[in-house]
């Protein structure tokens, strides 16, 4: 898992009169994020093109409005700003909903014919059946904190439900409830991303996965002279040639010190978010500064009062064995 953006730079829950003012403009923020959507299954220019949201919020699909068409949303967070329409301007619809740092899905969790919204947090799932805020109207236990979430109508039966994957091993449930998985089977490698679709149009979502070609491992660099006056060790934390940092780096991007995970949100060996980047002085993205400061930046990272190895990098750590 990569290192995620601290929860004190994520923006503060506002009410009232204030939150009015802010509502609309998902769409009209210092940074704004596009969306470039084919209406084909080829190459070519985007056939919608339009910019909502900003760049550090996570996107979101679905029939929001049960009308056969798909359009987005995107999640800033523990709150939702969804169009109805693929087209930039102010939400058609904005709530709260679960916590900053839960993972949103979304599906078709009654079989209404139009998809909500729902959060996972730890090994929970908590599902809405109307794109609003309130209480989880599905509310259940599956598989482990550190699994992978995935959502699909995996039976054909009109209505979507969770599965999970570990490794390279995918646990589907045919119902939105807790249990063993109905179907399990391993496909792809454990670092593909995995995508469900329903990909020959017969009415059921099967899975697949996107693979990003791996460079050959480069041979191990000389070790790099580090400049004492310009990325000194940071007390307290585990100085710059502990094997701590090659552990950690080989577990978050196979040593790449110029890593960008495959959904573009996180950098360099240790797989920085921008903003936790900036946070700790960091300029550019992470992948563009040298090994030392990457790890002199973590150091800093780890003073913080809210930092530990466990909640920066939740999955890496518990493999490692890292408070």
């Amino acid at each position: 898992m990569p290192v995620r953006p601290l929860r004190k730079l994520l923006p503060a829950v506002v009410t009232g009169a204030v939150a009015a003012v802010i509502a609309a403009p998902a769409a009209a923020h210092d940074h704004d994020a596009r969306f470039l959507l084919r209406n084909s299954n080829a190459a070519g220019s985007a056939d919608l093109n339009f910019a909502y949201g900003a760049d550090d919020d996570t996107p979101v699909v679905g029939d929001w409005n049960g009308d056969g068409t798909q359009t987005v949303g995107v999640r800033r967070g523990d709150r939702y700003f969804i169009r109805n329409s693929n087209s930039g301007g102010p939400a058609d619809m904005d709530f709260h909903f679960g916590r900053p740092g839960d993972t949103p899905v979304v599906g078709d969790f009654n079989g209404d014919g139009t998809q909500t919204v729902g959060v996972r947090r730890g090994d929970r799932f908590m599902l809405r059946n109307s794109n609003s805020g309130g209480p989880a109207d599905l509310d259940f236990r599956f598989g482990r904190a550190d699994d992978t979430p995935v959502v699909g109508d995996f039976n054909g039966d009109g209505v979507d439900t969770v599965g999970v994957r570990r490794g390279e091993t995918l646990f589907l449930r045919f119902s939105n409830t807790g249990g063993p998985g109905d179907a399990s089977f391993v496909y792809g490698a454990e670092d593909d991303v995995v995508l469900v679709g329903d990909f020959n149009g017969d009415g059921s979502s099967t899975v697949g996965v996107h693979r990003v070609p791996r460079p050959e491992p480069e041979p191990e660099p000389e070790p790099e002279v580090r400049g004492v006056e310009q990325w000194p060790d940071v007390p307290g934390t585990p100085p710059a040639d502990s094997d701590v940092w090659v552990r950690l780096a080989a577990c978050e991007s196979n040593n790449n010190w110029q890593a960008r995970s495959a959904n573009g949100l996180y950098y360099g060996g240790l797989q920085f978010h921008p903003r936790t980047w900036r946070s700790v002085g960091g300029t550019g993205l992470p992948s563009q500064a040298s090994r030392a400061e990457q790890i002199h930046r973590a150091q800093l990272l780890l003073t913080q009062p809210w930092a530990t190895f466990g909640n920066q990098w939740p999955a890496c750590s518990r493999r490692l064995g890292l408070n």
